[in-house]
């Protein structure tokens, strides 16, 4: 339930103890909609919850196709999330970036395209990009990337 905060994990009873211990002290509750939410998502939601799966199958497939034909980058495929954490370290010094934070905001002011530093989850190799957008906006911001790594990689 992409944006409700809402989620589930199945375990083993001890790692579910401890996951629990660790979520009360790191996060509050989702609030009581989102929560009502989710169990009519999970009672009754198996059809749109496969469409969902299908559409966003197709969409990292696209990313990664388009990821293909960029030089100068790396990325590991994403295995179970909507995201894609491309490393692009290789362009740091030929566009004067110290880090992710830098990269970013280099982007930004070039491209006029917002992703999310890898800094920020501890791989400051790296960057992060969504694919949970149209695949006319994916296509859009790829175009957008590819022009910057394109400027800076050779």
């Amino acid at each position: 339930m992409t944006g409700w905060r809402v989620g589930y994990a199945l375990a083993d009873k001890d790692v579910a103890y401890r996951m629990a211990a660790f979520q009360a002290h790191a996060t509050g509750c989702p609030n009581s909609i989102s929560q009502w939410a989710a169990l009519e998502a999970i009672q009754k939601g198996e059809e749109a919850r496969e469409e969902m799966r299908v559409e966003f199958e197709k969409r990292k497939t696209l990313f990664g196709n388009r990821l293909a034909r960029i030089p100068s980058i790396w990325y590991p495929e994403p295995g179970g999330a909507f995201y894609y954490l491309v490393d692009v370290s290789k362009l740091y010094k030929k566009c004067n970036a110290k880090n992710s934070f830098d990269f970013c905001e280099k982007l930004l002011a070039e491209q006029g395209l917002v992703v999310i530093p890898g800094g920020a989850f501890g791989c400051d190799k790296m960057i992060r990009f969504s694919f949970a957008a149209s695949e006319n906006d994916i296509n859009r911001a790829l175009d957008r990337f590819e022009n910057f790594v394109k400027k800076y990689s050779s």
